[in-house]
């Protein structure tokens, strides 16, 4: 046997070697990066899933448990994008599931109610109408949107309480103070959510594009593509509190914290106060960031349609890193710093940063 001296003390060359191919074998691993994704900055991959479809449902993080939807509705393990649980139902998972507690709703023509640990079927709501869109839950009650109808079920049992025609849209009811609040092409209305009747609706003038609304501290916000405008609204009332030029067509406005508005959808994100519309800071992008920003402590996740990922400081808008991923036109879930985003590849990727 072989023997090499290290710092007065012999060792078995034989120990040697196994000791640097277990440490080569350990950083193969934890450092294998995405096929499709840059190395650069540190970023590496944790997992990666393929599921049967292009993905366009936000992941969504409860626990110890990712979900997604694309062919089927997929819960995966967070840890290590092992496959806990499939649900198939009557159509393709495009949008979000929504879980609260022990429960998952979700939207695919109809409204299913699934034990979120088990995936079993606790119920099935269909009104005789296609329903694809993200659930809204508040006060025991599931609100979903099937073509140009709003429906109110009961949580528990999937009873229907009240249904209301409203207008056609595909993003998500926004529920605040007893409001339920519902964009579409060019218009934005507030519902009683407890009997549906209408409170008021605003229409804005020459939009042909669908209005996302954001709800912050009993305010309505909405930004209008073409006419480059930003508003807001008083959220008990409809009285409209300002009104802001943007400098840059933004499809959406992304979520508001601490007082700050994040917008999304032009090859730049732009930061804004929410009492005034006043801009903080904005970043230039190579392409339109088309999702939903994510925010995750005082780091903002951003991706662009080209497959940019970056996170900005928050309050800054200053660049904290950024990498390159398979393109995909959903947002991202952000937990303890990893990254669980879909792609238009079919495969659902878990990526960390390495400082």
């Amino acid at each position: 046997m072989q023997y090499i001296s290290l710092k007065n003390r012999t060792v078995p060359l034989r120990t040697i070697t196994c000791y640097v191919l277990l440490h080569v074998a350990v950083a193969v691993v934890c450092f294998a990066v995405v096929p499709g994704c840059s190395t650069d900055r540190g970023l590496v991959t944790v997992w990666k899933r393929k599921t049967g479809y292009p993905i366009s449902s936000v992941p969504v993080t409860a626990g110890e448990r990712v979900y997604v939807g694309s062919d089927r509705l997929y819960c995966l393990n967070a840890e290590t994008g092992e496959i806990a649980w499939e649900f198939e139902g009557y159509g393709i998972f495009q949008k979000t599931p929504l879980v609260s507690g022990s429960r998952l709703y979700v939207l695919s023509g109809g409204l299913y109610c699934l034990d979120a640990a088990t995936g079993t079927l606790v119920w099935e709501f269909w009104p005789g109408i296609w329903g694809d869109g993200t659930p809204a839950l508040s006060g025991g009650h599931v609100y979903g949107i099937f073509k140009d109808m709003l429906f109110c079920v009961d949580a528990k049992t999937g009873k229907k309480k009240w249904q209301k025609k409203v207008h056609t849209s595909t993003r998500p009811p926004f529920i605040d103070g007893g409001y339920v609040y519902i964009g579409g092409v060019g218009k934005v209305a507030c519902l009683d959510a407890d009997d549906g009747h209408l409170v008021w609706k605003r229409k804005m003038d020459k939009v042909h594009l669908e209005i996302n609304p954001v709800v912050y501290n009993h305010n309505v916000y909405v930004a209008t593509i073409l006419q480059r405008e930003m508003y807001c609204f008083e959220g008990a009332t409809g009285k409209t509190l300002w009104v802001r030029r943007l400098e840059k067509p933004v499809f959406l406005l992304s979520l508001v914290y601490r007082n700050m508005l994040y917008l999304t959808g032009s090859d730049r994100v732009f930061c804004v106060r929410a009492d005034s519309g006043e801009e903080v800071w904005s970043y230039p992008f190579d392409s339109p960031a088309i999702s939903p920003a994510v925010m995750e402590g005082s780091r903002l996740y951003v991706r662009t349609m080209q497959g940019s990922l970056a996170c900005l400081d928050a309050a800054e808008g200053t660049m904290q890193w950024k990498t390159t991923m398979p393109r995909g036109k959903s947002s991202m879930a952000v937990e303890d710093g990893r990254v669980y985003i879909g792609s238009q590849d079919r495969y659902i990727y878990c990526v960390q940063r390495i400082d």
